[in-house]
């Protein structure tokens, strides 16, 4: 976890100032996470694409509700990648943002997001799988990045000490 504290520094060192705008800079953190969001999606899915043999398009695939379903291989395939993604997705909040009072706005930010660009590319999501697998996938997000986010928060207050117990 010294690796994410690191990465987490050099990021707050690239990122707007804390005398600028707060606005400016949750709008950047805000399309940061969208990026990397839809980034590992198209590297997790194109490889997959590939070592499946699909004939899909990876962007089809990422911008698509239609072929969510528990009902065929393809479809699992298709909920076990997102929630690979979610994963994915805990840890680019645990750099990006790292306060656990806030993984909750990006978490829910991220998917809201999802829902308006797939509503405007294939009109509203009307398959009830979908809806399920964002359910389960923000709460995924939620849990383990405020997990995540707190631990590295009550880190050097409690478990960074050169103090032993019991030593006099």
């Amino acid at each position: 976890m010294t690796i994410l504290s690191s990465l987490h520094n050099r990021y707050i060192s690239l990122s707007p100032s804390n005398t600028s705008n707060l606005s400016t800079k949750l709008s950047f953190q805000i399309l940061i996470l969208q990026i990397f969001y839809y980034f590992t999606a198209f590297i997790i899915f194109f490889i997959t694409s590939i070592l499946l043999g699909w004939n899909e398009s990876t962007l089809k695939l990422i911008f698509s509700w239609e072929e969510i379903s528990l009902e065929n291989s393809f479809g699992l395939t298709l909920i076990l990648l997102w929630l690979i993604n979610s994963l994915i997705s805990v840890l680019i909040i645990t750099l990006i943002i790292s306060r656990s009072k806030l993984v909750w706005d990006f978490a829910l930010t991220i998917h809201l997001l999802n829902l308006i660009i797939i509503s405007l590319i294939n009109g509203f999501p009307w398959n009830f799988y979908w809806w399920i697998l964002e359910l389960i996938t923000v709460v995924l997000v939620i849990i383990l990045g405020t997990y995540t986010t707190r631990w590295i928060e009550l880190r050097d207050t409690f478990f960074d000490t050169d103090i032993e117990m019991g030593s006099k």
